[in-house]
């Protein structure tokens, strides 16, 4: 308990818990890092970045099984939550973000797998959400209350979004489902794929704000 000023980064430790934690990150990187971390959770932690704008994430679960984020209240000026796979031969499989509050300050998405998505992405469930904020420009032509940028080859199924509820300030998107050229994190990459989304009692302050599909 208390005040964790830094960034964090584990990799390879399963049955992680991190709870109760308040999380004040002023430099660069993404604040909380946890790559293979299998069987592992994160409750009631507050996150808030402020002193970059690019790069300085919430929560990032990289390549991880088995992960759970609950109860938090996340403040940054790049992307709340990053779910991401970065090793071909780990899957990031089973991650679950409950009960959250999200506020995307400046340069961020609320929520977004992506961008360096590598090898099998699948069963992510996001539910019972509040996006206070998502705003600014970026790669994709600005983000989005929740996306998934599926860059490099990564194959992402079966994700679902259930009981969120997306405020008014959105600045540029409500939604995106984008699958690149794969160039962005390498060469020669043959672009990935994506199946299986599936929406569910979603409400949107902004519905003038568009959803991109796009690929």
């Amino acid at each position: 308990r208390g005040i964790l000023h830094g960034n964090v980064r584990i990799s390879g430790t399963s049955h992680l818990e991190v709870s109760d934690l308040f999380n004040f990150h002023d430099s660069r990187g993404w604040a909380n890092t946890l790559t293979n971390c299998p069987h592992s959770s994160y409750r009631n932690v507050k996150v808030f970045s402020f002193k970059t704008v690019w790069g300085v994430d919430g929560i990032n679960p990289v390549s991880c099984t088995d992960f759970l984020i609950d109860d938090c209240f996340i403040r940054t000026r790049d992307d709340c939550i990053a779910i991401k796979s970065g090793n071909k031969e780990i899957k990031t499989d089973s991650i679950t973000v409950t009960n959250c509050i999200l506020v995307g300050w400046q340069h961020a998405d609320g929520i977004t797998l992506g961008f360096e998505l590598n090898g099998l992405v699948q069963n992510i469930l996001v539910k019972n959400c509040d996006v206070l904020y998502a705003r600014g420009q970026g790669h994709t032509g600005g983000h989005a209350a929740f996306s998934i940028v599926c860059d490099n080859n990564g194959d992402v199924r079966n994700i679902r979004f259930e009981d969120i509820r997306v405020e008014e300030n959105i600045e540029v998107k409500n939604l995106e489902l984008i699958v690149t050229e794969g160039q962005r994190y390498g060469r020669n990459n043959t672009p990935g794929h994506i199946q299986g989304v599936y929406l569910k009692n979603i409400r949107w302050e902004n519905g003038d704000k568009p959803f991109v599909i796009a690929g």
